[in-house]
């Protein structure tokens, strides 16, 4: 059904009964996407390029999906998931991210090194 939108500007799918997505869905010209309050266990996106907000909150997410693609995001929020474990690149190539929402995750090592390349980060 969501495979063929990748000129949509925003996306929300908020509020559904998503499980994945895993087919690599394109969102190239993306510029906020919505998936919170779901079921989400495993998100694949690809051409990320123009994304500036995604909000995965309310899922139940174990890890953090790749968004290595998305070099202008500023706000990433992923609060209220099961995440445990931030490697250290997790967000090493995210050089516009403004704003990184983990609250309420079962947060067990953040690796050293985590935030330190992330010279536009303020909350």
């Amino acid at each position: 059904v969501l495979d063929s939108i990748e000129n949509i500007e925003r996306l929300n799918a908020s509020h559904n009964h998503l499980r994945s997505i895993e087919a690599g869905l394109s969102l190239r010209h993306a510029r906020s996407i919505d998936l919170c309050n779901n079921s989400l266990e495993d998100v694949k996106l690809r051409d990320l390029r123009e994304l500036e907000f995604i909000d995965m909150s309310d899922n139940q997410l174990k890890e953090l999906p790749d968004l290595s693609e998305a070099k202008e995001l500023k706000t990433l929020k992923m609060c209220r998931n099961s995440i445990s474990f931030i490697p250290s690149d997790a967000f090493a190539k995210l050089q516009a991210v403004e704003m990184i929402d983990l609250s309420g995750n079962r947060l067990r090592t953040v690796q050293e090194g985590t935030f330190m390349h992330l010279p536009e980060l303020r909350k």
